[in-house]
């Protein structure tokens, strides 16, 4: 009996570290439970990410010589209503990453050049590592489309 009391009060234990070290300040709780759009900050922070990913899309001379004005609005536009999609919400357009670029000729370097361009919005903005994790998986589609892959 004793034996069996010890043995449910260690799992208990193991239990409660478990759960304590999930709900550390590394993210744990507050990143499962909350969306990828509260995770970059609704719409306000949606808005600075896309408004930062399109100033560096602009700023990459590589990718502005073969992207105009249009598909980096475009691209804002995909990766906010991608965002909201990702978070079981409904965007304000049909318009996805995926879209933004349809016919563009792009290759694998244009393609890692707008993979990079989101990558800097996040840091530039401070995003959580967690967050950009879930953030970079947004651009499969648009790299499959593009690379045919």
């Amino acid at each position: 009996m004793k034996t069996t009391l010890r043995l449910i009060a260690l799992c208990a234990t193991v239990a409660v570290l478990a759960v304590s070290l999930g709900c550390s300040s590394s993210g744990g709780a507050k990143a499962v439970g909350s969306t990828l759009y509260s995770q970059v900050g609704g719409a306000d922070g949606c808005e600075k990410l896309a408004n930062q990913f399109g100033a560096n899309i602009q700023a990459n001379p590589a990718l502005n010589s073969v992207i105009d004005a249009g598909v980096v609005t475009a691209l804002q536009s995909g990766l906010t209503n991608d965002i909201m999609r990702a978070s079981g919400m409904k965007p304000s357009s049909d318009m996805s990453l995926e879209d933004a670029v349809e016919g563009q000729k792009l290759d694998a370097n244009g393609v890692a050049g707008i993979s990079n361009a989101l990558t800097q919005a996040g840091a530039q903005l401070k995003l959580p590592k967690e967050t950009m994790s879930s953030l970079t998986p947004l651009l499969k589609p648009m790299s499959k489309s593009l690379l045919g892959m």
